[in-house]
């Protein structure tokens, strides 16, 4: 048998020792030391975990308030369109209401300026036109003439119709008299409370305070002056929409009463020093 050489016996020597060291020196660590420091890390486990989860709730509850803000944002734009959508109908009502004063005004002044009345024969004129004309009503005390909307206009419009038009010639004979010429009138056209898209207007545009009634009463006074050659100065118009109504709107037949376009007469001032005419 052949002994192991010198080095190699040293080198076993050295392995055996460092076992015997490394296994003394894990002896020496106590027991307790390792239970704490097993605990401690079980501890930063869950240290890590909770901490992990109050990130992941702060990350969704920052997503619901940015939701939120981006919810409310949308709102508010929502409400500020709102806003000035009301402005703005405000504003059309106050222009409705001043174009009404301002009508009225006019209105009343064209009666406080007629102290001159109409002559009888034009009166006579005016009564012979409406009389056996169902669309035709004529007031002699009040000078009022009163012509059917429906029998004029097309729906919603103020384009004449067919029938319509040998109608106003008619009525433009009626001032075929020398009378005429001491005349002053005012158109009037009234509307009643149901609401109607203008013809002629496109889908995304809505009327103008009095805007059909104002335009039916011009196309009649244009008319006017056109066949009877009447001088359009001498011819008021005015739009009342519905607000000056004659019958209580229960059904089609007085609804019908309050679309009508009223031709009021008014004899001329006379001039100063100037004697009324009969």
């Amino acid at each position: 048998m052949v002994e192991p050489s010198w080095p190699a016996r040293t080198t076993r020597l050295v392995v055996v020792f460092g076992l015997a060291g490394l296994l003394t020196g894990c002896a020496v660590v106590p027991r307790s030391r390792l239970e704490d420091c097993h605990k401690l890390s079980q501890t930063l486990e869950a240290d890590k975990a909770r901490l992990n989860d109050n990130l992941l709730s702060l990350r969704s509850q920052h997503n619901d308030l940015a939701q939120r803000a981006d919810d409310d944002a949308r709102r508010l734009l929502a409400q500020e369109d709102e806003v000035k959508r009301l402005r703005g109908t405000v504003q059309a009502y106050q222009d409705e209401r001043e174009q009404l004063a301002t009508d009225y005004a006019r209105v009343k002044s064209l009666l406080q300026a007629s102290a001159n009345p109409v002559s009888t024969s034009m009166i006579h004129r005016f009564e012979v036109f409406a009389k056996g004309r169902p669309d035709c009503e004529f007031n002699p005390l009040s000078g009022v003439l009163t012509l059917s909307s429906d029998a004029l206009f097309e729906p919603g419009s103020d384009q004449l119709k067919p029938a319509a038009r040998p109608l106003l010639k008619a009525l433009a004979a009626s001032f075929q008299d020398s009378r005429a010429k001491e005349i002053r009138m005012l158109v009037a056209g009234h509307t009643d409370r149901s609401p109607v898209l203008q013809a002629s207007l496109q889908q995304d545009e809505a009327p103008a305070s009095g805007h059909l009634s104002l335009d039916r009463a011009t196309r009649i006074r244009d008319r006017l002056a056109a066949e009877a050659q009447i001088d359009p100065a001498r011819i008021e118009v005015a739009g009342f929409e519905s607000f000056e109504s004659v019958a209580e709107e229960l059904d089609d037949a007085s609804r019908a009463r309050n679309r009508r376009i009223e031709i009021h007469l008014f004899g001329l001032p006379p001039a100063p020093g100037a004697p009324a005419g009969p």
